[in-house]
């Protein structure tokens, strides 16, 4: 079984790319872009590795209240 990996970013294209680049590698993945659907996702499955957005909004279509580039 190869490793699933749980992909959580508000970016649609960003997951695509993060997916195209996971199947390459023959990795099986999920993914997801909100909070609340990776917190439903993380109580029926276990995975190996996430891939998190650092500034995901706390809900689906607020505005991040990071700062771009203070991370």
């Amino acid at each position: 079984m190869s490793p699933i990996a749980h992909i959580v970013d508000d970016d649609e294209a960003i997951r695509e790319t993060l997916e195209d680049r996971l199947d390459s590698l023959g990795y099986d993945h999920h993914s997801c872009g909100s909070q609340q659907e990776a917190v439903e996702r993380l109580r029926k499955c276990r995975y190996d590795f996430v891939l998190l957005d650092l500034e995901l909004p706390v809900r689906f279509g607020k505005p991040s209240s990071i700062q771009v580039g203070s991370n």
